[in-house]
């Protein structure tokens, strides 16, 4: 029976696919049609058989689930029919090994058998008509029972599982309130332990303060009862306001008799050094610091003409590093090629000349000593040089020696001077100076000849520059020598008084600067002019 509802099944799913049974007379041969759709057909049975196998496993499976499951099987529906195309959908979709195996080989290719025998019958249109109209509405009631079943068996399931829910929840409930009965019996227990203790311990204070209380009543009892003679008090007094008060004070001067005497402590002394340097030292930085604030600032008397000024100098000294470079560069190459030219022709020495040198120096060694005659001498000296010549050489000399020595004279010899031997320097001499003795002429003539600076050193420039009849630039390069001849003369002035060698500045010397930047000023203004 199941065999020929699965044929009449494909052959009404052919009949749909392919549009037959649209006329009463004509009839068709299904043969080759049932074998072209054989294969599709096989597929759509084994995907529904694994669909409906997941739903009755799983009743609690969604839509989405389902969707899932169906797109895996579409996917893979060209490698259905093989072992391993099986496998492989069996483990995506979550189904028991060999379960798609198996409805193929029994429920799929099983009707293939039995369908020539079904074919041979000829059957009318409105025959075929009712009998897969009959099919249907089997299989429609067979899906319907089975989705009442299934539905009945979840609303099972959603019952035991609500059920178990409420139980396991109303255990969960029972447990907790017994730990919060439990807990609160505890609280219980310590406030009550609590309140005890702090009543014991109120107890304890409150005896305490009455025992207080009554020894201080006894004592005060006790103290009434006894009092001291007068002569106590009188003794008393008289201690109190007489003899400590001039102990106090005795002690007092043995103290400081005995700091006058104590010997003088060096590190006292060398922490007081120390502290007052490190005070000294802090106010030369504080000055320091702010020094630079009271300065003189020049900026505000710079001009264009001083900016001209400034370029000038900076081109000019560009001009001599470049001029002093040039000469190391050509000392460089004069001494490089001297080297060279050392190397390649080493002078020879000559083996005469060796041979003359040595003959001098041998002639050095032993010079020819002349006769001494005696009365060119004192007596004295003469007896003595005679003796040293008797005791030396005999005290006799040939003629012919004595000839020799008469006519044979020292050659003076002048060594010439080696060019490449430095020469020493020249010593320094000390030079012994009165400084007290050069201030005070200093002084008589300054107090001879009056202030030196009162002049206007500017009109005396002017009058230079106009009886030299100076041009533009041999203007500038005069007023510059002589401002920086000026500045240089009162910075000397101004360190020789810091130091302490030339005493102390006058006003003169003080108002240099001054002027110097005063002439400046002025020279400027009328070059701008």
């Amino acid at each position: 029976m199941r065999s020929k509802t699965t044929v009449r099944n494909l052959v009404n799913k052919i009949a749909d696919q392919e549009g037959l049974f649209s006329h009463d007379t004509e009839e068709m041969d299904l043969k080759p049609l049932i074998r072209k759709w054989r294969g599709t057909f096989m597929k759509d049975e084994i995907k529904n058989y694994a669909l409906n196998h997941l739903y009755v496993t799983d009743p609690t499976m969604n839509k989405k689930d389902l969707q899932r499951n169906l797109k895996i099987l579409n996917d893979n529906i060209d490698v259905m029919g093989t072992t391993d195309g099986f496998q492989k959908i069996e483990k995506q979709i979550g189904l028991d090994d060999k379960i798609l195996q198996k409805s193929s080989t029994v429920s799929a290719l099983k009707p293939m058998k039995d369908l020539d025998p079904f074919l041979e019958k000829k059957e009318t249109y409105e025959q075929k008509k009712q009998k897969l109209d009959e099919e249907r509405d089997r299989q429609l009631a067979q899906v319907e029972d089975l989705m009442s079943k299934l539905k009945e068996r979840k609303e099972k399931r959603r019952e035991k599982m609500t059920k178990l829910r409420q139980k396991r929840k109303a255990k969960r409930n029972k447990k907790q309130e017994e730990e919060l009965q439990k807990l609160e019996q505890e609280e219980e227990e310590e406030k009550t332990k609590h309140d005890q203790k702090v009543k014991e311990l109120e107890e304890k204070i409150q005896n305490i303060e009455a025992e207080r209380k009554r020894k201080i009543e006894e004592m005060n009892a006790n103290t009434k009862k006894i009092e001291k003679p007068h002569f106590r008090k009188i003794q008393k007094n008289y201690t109190d306001k007489v003899l400590m008060p001039n102990l106090e004070q005795k002690k007092k001067k043995l103290a400081m008799i005995r700091d006058m005497h104590k010997p003088i402590d060096m590190d006292e002394i060398f922490e007081h050094k120390k502290k007052m340097d490190e005070i000294a030292e802090k106010h030369r930085k504080e000055f320091e610091m702010n020094r630079p604030k009271d300065d003189f600032t020049y900026k505000k008397y710079e001009t264009n003409w001083l900016k001209n000024v400034k370029e000038y100098e900076y081109q000019n000294k560009e001009e001599t590093e470049k001029k002093e470079g040039d000469k190391k560069e050509l000392y460089e190459k004069m001494r490089s090629y001297g080297d060279m030219v050392k190397e390649m022709h080493w002078p020879t020495v000559s083996k005469k000349k060796q041979l003359e040198m040595q003959l001098l120096k041998q002639s050095l060694n032993h010079p020819i000593k002349n006769r001494l005659n005696g009365s060119t001498l004192s007596s004295n000296a003469g007896n003595r040089r005679s003796t040293e010549n008797l005791l030396s050489h005999g005290g006799f000399q040939s003629d012919r020696e004595d000839e020799h020595s008469n006519t044979v004279k020292r050659r003076k010899i002048i060594w010439k001077e080696n060019p490449m031997v430095p020469k020493p320097k020249p010593k320094k001499t000390a030079q012994v100076v009165d400084w007290l003795l050069e201030r005070r002429k200093a002084r008589d003539e300054q107090d001879r000849d009056g202030p030196t600076y009162k002049k206007d050193i500017v009109s005396d420039w002017k009058k230079d520059i106009e009886k030299a009849n100076l041009n533009q630039k041999e203007k500038y390069e005069y007023i510059k020598e002589k401002t920086r001849q000026l500045e240089e003369e009162a910075r000397r002035k101004e360190e020789m008084a810091v130091l302490g060698q030339g005493g102390a500045m006058d006003d003169n010397d003080k108002l240099l600067i001054f002027e110097s930047i005063k002439a400046k000023l002025s020279l400027m203004e009328e070059f701008n002019s």
